[in-house]
């Protein structure tokens, strides 16, 4: 925490004081605005969104690079080969192209409860990846992230069953909390009560990503309609029916 916040704390303390929150607050304010010497990984405003899936995987990445560590023109094919310990961690396919490669991974996904998957969510998303080559299931998983929402998206035929999840995950759809009723439903927001509480949803209007891809958010349902709890009230430019769709 001392490199990482550029400041000197002795070791033998294990309480915070005001004046370590304060740091704290101003360091991950340097983050949110790009501030400072920090990893490029590291900036909120520069969280990728070009499509659902490289949202949530953007926020699931493992970076050696930064302040204090390696260097992808120095670093050795030791350091970035996999480690057994990387098995039910980090995933050994989904790993950055090019200078970088094994010095940038992604979290396995169900990793805190399932020991056994080895796989992340993009190279999850890949159809019998066992019977892939390794170096493909890696470009594959890559190009999945490269994908520019469509005008008009449709379903995978074939999938892994992974697809909806991962939507919803993302928060780009949005779905009903509790059962009731449309009351109000435009292109700027949806309005669904019941149960004694309203749900106000804000719909994105055809905002530009900083990846100049298209953001904008559909309704799914109409004024008057009762709704299940659970049910898809929006889906955004990359999604159809709650499933992701590139």
């Amino acid at each position: 925490m001392n490199r990482r916040l550029n400041i000197d704390i002795p070791e033998n303390n294990t309480f915070l004081l005001l004046r370590d929150i304060l740091t704290a607050m101003d360091h991950l304010i340097g983050m949110k605005f790009g501030m400072g010497t920090l990893d490029d990984m590291n900036h909120l405003k520069n969280k990728h969104q070009t499509n659902p899936l490289t949202q949530i995987v953007h926020g699931r990445k493992l970076s050696s690079l930064g302040p204090g560590g390696l260097t992808g023109r120095t670093t050795s094919f030791r350091i970035r080969d996999i480690h057994p310990s990387h098995y039910g961690r980090i995933c050994p396919i989904d790993t950055s192209e090019g200078i970088n490669v094994g010095l940038i991974g992604s979290l396995v996904h169900l990793r805190s409860i399932f020991p056994f998957q080895y796989f992340s969510i993009g190279a999850s998303l890949i159809p019998f990846i066992e019977h892939n080559d390794a170096n493909k299931a890696l470009m594959s998983s890559n190009m999945q992230r490269q994908a520019v929402p469509l005008s008009r998206s449709e379903k995978c035929i074939v999938g892994t069953g992974l697809e909806c999840q991962v939507a919803l995950d993302s928060g780009v759809p949005a779905i009903a909390e509790h059962e009731g009723k449309i009351v109000y439903n435009d292109t700027e927001k949806i309005i669904l009560f019941g149960s004694g509480n309203g749900l106000s949803i804000p719909l994105i209007i055809y905002q530009c990503s900083n990846k100049n891809t298209c953001m904008h958010k559909k309704s799914q349902v109409q004024k008057g309609k009762c709704i299940k709890m659970g049910q898809i009230l929006v889906d955004g430019a990359a999604t159809v029916g709650g499933e992701l769709a590139l």
